[in-house]
């Protein structure tokens, strides 16, 4: 059995006590209430992560820069940028082809952003090139954002440093395979 089976299986108040041991609730933005609340309402354990959940998104859609510029506006906020001005441009120039480019200026800096062929679904670069490799360490903060596992098209974000997330996947609060959920998918 993998560690996220085994520590889920023993249900919510292990799965709560485990996020206690690791420091979960050291960052001001994981209020234990809210989670326990939350957790006590998953009325299957397999989706016990959805509690560490701190942005969700519908991934189909990001066909505007009105939407990158809603989706870093809120990582922003979460992480602590101090964000001046962001914007964003998206264009369509045919079947995929289409281009990011957005500019975001904050009290400590400005950074591009430039992606292509995003066909209307949110690039991962986005988060993990743009935010997490310039923006986030640019502006010396150590947290990062951190992908859950897909259950669908939905595209869901966690919010801890990277020695947090380590420990959460050390003792299975979250399986180490990013498509844990989809390997059957297929078949």
């Amino acid at each position: 059995m993998d560690k996220y089976k085994a520590l889920t299986s023993q249900g919510a108040a292990a799965y709560l006590n485990t996020l206690e041991e690791i420091g979960w609730f050291s960052f001001p933005h994981n209020n234990k209430a809210k989670i326990s609340e939350h957790l006590f309402g998953i009325s299957s354990s397999e989706y016990f992560f959805y509690v560490l959940s701190h942005i969700v998104r519908d991934a189909e859609g990001f066909e505007e820069g009105s939407d990158y510029k809603e989706l870093f506006e809120e990582m922003a906020a979460l992480s602590g940028v101090n964000v001046v001005a962001a914007e964003f441009e998206y264009e369509m120039i045919g079947f995929g082809e289409d281009e990011l480019t957005g500019t975001v200026v904050t009290e400590n800096g400005n950074y591009n952003c430039e992606l292509g062929e995003l066909m209307g679904w949110l690039d991962a670069d986005f988060i993990e090139g743009f935010v997490n490799e310039e923006v986030l360490p640019g502006e010396g903060i150590e947290g990062r954002f951190f992908m859950l596992p897909a259950t669908d098209q939905m595209a869901q974000y966690t919010y801890a440093t990277q020695e947090v997330y380590d420990k959460a996947i050390a003792v299975g609060l979250l399986p180490d395979d990013a498509e844990y959920f989809m390997s059957g998918f297929d078949q």
